[in-house]
């Protein structure tokens, strides 16, 4: 089958085996998620591209090396240079509550300052308040909801940066304001 990559060889397999692979195979809502998805990696490629940026390709159907593990960061926020806010953008309109200003706090989680969005309304309705903090043990910022702290993480990023800012996974990226 052509949706498995593995099985694919010749010049397609060695040009693609280790890309984003987006299956477009389905009609309606599923199609129309793949596209947006395609179009939030072209995006990000693009903007990248205008910046000079060169990173890994975008997580997908194939698992994506990490970068080298950066240095330990300094012991406290205050004393850091890690920016007071960020913004993340990206999120499709079902998240979209989730996309904006990520303010850092003074606590840490594994070495590196928490950042949180709250107080969030969408339509009037208060969405559940996320967080963005380093995950030491997968080497990568994750998000997280509030009522999912002790599970798995939402989302992670594509770098081990010190901070959030860069690539993260469906498209999703985390910048200064």
């Amino acid at each position: 089958s052509l949706r498995k990559t593995s099985n694919w060889t010749g010049v397609v397999g060695g040009k693609l085996g280790g890309k984003l692979y987006i299956d477009l195979a389905d009609d309606g809502p599923a199609f129309e998620k793949a596209v947006d998805r395609i179009a939030a990696e072209i995006r990000t490629i693009i903007a990248e591209a205008s910046e000079g940026g060169n990173s890994p390709a975008p997580a997908g159907g194939h698992p994506q090396p990490k970068p080298a593990a950066t240095p330990s960061p300094p012991a406290s926020p205050a004393k850091s240079e890690w920016p007071r806010k960020v913004i993340m953008d990206g999120h499709p309109f079902a998240l979209k509550g989730w996309n904006g200003e990520f303010k850092r706090e003074d606590r840490l989680h594994d070495g590196r300052p928490i950042y949180r969005r709250e107080d969030v309304k969408v339509y009037g309705i208060k969405i559940l308040e996320v967080e963005l903090w380093w995950n030491a043990s997968e080497d990568c910022w994750v998000l997280h909801r509030d009522v999912d702290k002790k599970s798995k993480f939402v989302m992670s990023s594509l770098h081990s940066d010190l901070t959030p800012v860069g690539r993260w996974e469906r498209g999703v990226t985390v910048a200064l304001p």
